[in-house]
């Protein structure tokens, strides 16, 4: 567990997380794969990899499907 694992659903989660972590969360949440995200923002494939490893590492979770999980409990995703 870490000091982001703890945070209430929706109280602050959104409060962690960047803009750039924020869109990124949101493609992966509409089942993006880090290539699509990449072409959408413009930026390298591999940027994207490290930035959801960060966003995995905030939220205390290794997998991707643990990330979704954490994601549709813990942060507000707005459209």
């Amino acid at each position: 567990m870490n000091m982001y694992s703890d945070l209430g659903a929706r109280s602050g989660a959104n409060k962690i997380f960047d803009e750039v972590e924020m869109q990124i969360i949101k493609y992966i949440c509409k089942g993006r794969s880090n290539e699509q995200i990449a072409d959408l923002l413009l930026i390298t494939e591999k940027s994207v990899a490290n930035q959801k490893r960060l966003i995995m590492k905030k939220a205390g979770v290794k997998k991707t499907n643990e990330l979704l999980e954490w994601i549709s409990t813990n942060v507000k995703i707005s459209e």
